[in-house]
């Protein structure tokens, strides 16, 4: 009997969530596992689409009118009473939705769960019924069904719910990446034209470090026209994109290029030709499986502010803004870079892969992934998580209706 994977996601478009789920389905068909990916609403991206029917897996949606999750070319979802699937979810709202509609009761088999955090919001609950949400990190903890990406969603969990951090064991595994090669004495030169490159959903300001980066680039063109920007992404914000565009200079504009969605196998082939790469999240493990310096940025700003170099700060992918904190800023960053000669641009490069392979390499984390939870819920409580659901709802429910 083959081992399941069940990963369930809202919806699945571009976007660092998604890439992730992509790369780990990818792992655990390319190993013998039955592989299903979930979603509660169709999948309408065409590169997402690519994708999927590139890796050929078992790919099921929501019927939101019987419950039941249906496929074109599998029918109703099913599983054998003898399989023990694990349930791999990522955010709290897509768990509670997974523990009501995979139950024994309907698919006569053990379900397992874990809940993988890649967001600091991701456990967050209302603050009304915040003393059930506690109660529901108690249990996810002491049953190991909770796993973080990085210090910083474990710490967000753990102040939010006024955790006490010596009463449990906290588990972090770190975004996994396949590791192209592992060739760590490539030469790597830079482009006669230094390209800057950034991949990011236009969702401010949660990345509003885009529109940052698009003005620091203004602020560098003024002293050195041998450079170019490339910013991958789509997005509702796309028109606080084209509104910064439209205020720069056309002999600058034109060395800067918007591309819109591309799909996961094809962004290789930007990364490839850029020099430095600048962003958060999973794209950065991208950038340096091609040995490419990584500047992170910070989440929620506006402005160009970071984390530092990915080769000397691998463990944060993406730190939230703290306005009492002094950033190091993209301008100063970037300049360093574009003013190292070849040998010391290459020496940095090959220091950014090496940081990767030691710490994010998918063929150690993904079968750890897989076995860390061993257990499931008893009968009280699955009646806390039916409880704390059922307010749940109602709490959005009257939201919904309030703000109609």
């Amino acid at each position: 009997m083959k081992e399941t994977i069940v990963i369930l996601c809202k919806e699945m478009n571009m976007g660092g969530t998604e890439t992730l789920i992509m790369r780990l389905l990818k792992w655990y068909k390319n190993n013998g596992f039955r592989t299903i990916i979930l979603t509660l609403e169709e999948i309408i991206s065409e590169s997402i689409l690519e994708d999927l029917n590139e890796v050929k897996l078992e790919c099921y949606v929501l019927n939101s009118t019987n419950k039941e999750f249906e496929s074109f070319e599998f029918g109703k979802l099913q599983f054998q009473s003898t399989e023990n699937p694990l349930l791999l979810t990522f955010f709290l709202p897509e768990f509670f939705k997974c523990f009501e509609l995979l139950t024994k009761s309907k698919y006569k088999c053990n379900f397992r769960f874990t809940i993988y955090i890649v967001h600091p919001y991701s456990t967050f609950i209302s603050n009304s019924i915040r003393f059930l949400g506690k109660t529901l990190m108690h249990i996810f903890l002491t049953k190991n069904m909770l796993v973080f990406m990085d210090e910083i969603c474990l710490e967000a969990t753990v102040d939010f719910y006024k955790l006490y951090k010596s009463k449990y064991n906290f588990y972090i595994y770190r975004l996994p990446i396949f590791i192209k090669g592992s060739d760590l004495k490539c030469k790597m030169l830079k482009n006669e034209m230094f390209n800057i490159l950034s991949i990011s959903r236009f969702e401010f300001p949660f990345k509003g470090y885009v529109i940052g980066l698009i003005n620091t680039f203004v602020e560098l063109f003024k002293t050195n026209n041998n450079l170019s920007l490339t910013i991958i992404g789509y997005g509702i914000g796309k028109i606080e994109v084209d509104k910064a565009l439209h205020e720069i200079p056309l002999d600058i504009r034109s060395n800067i290029f918007i591309l819109d969605q591309v799909p996961y196998s094809l962004i290789d082939n930007y990364i490839e030709k850029c020099d430095i790469y600048v962003g958060m999240g999973t794209t950065l493990l991208d950038a340096a499986n091609h040995n490419k310096i990584g500047i992170i940025a910070v989440s929620y700003q506006m402005d160009a502010n970071s984390n530092g170099f990915f080769h000397n700060n691998f463990s944060v992918l993406g730190d939230l803004f703290d306005d009492t904190i002094i950033y190091p800023h993209f301008k100063e960053m970037i300049s360093d870079i574009v003013n190292l000669n070849n040998e010391e641009f290459s020496k940095l490069s090959l220091e950014s892969k090496k940081t990767l392979v030691d710490n994010y390499n998918i063929d150690l984390i993904a079968p750890k992934l897989f076995e860390h939870t061993k257990s499931n819920f008893n009968k009280f409580e699955s009646s806390i998580l039916k409880l704390t659901i059922n307010i749940n709802k109602s709490l959005v429910f009257m939201y919904n209706l309030l703000h109609k």
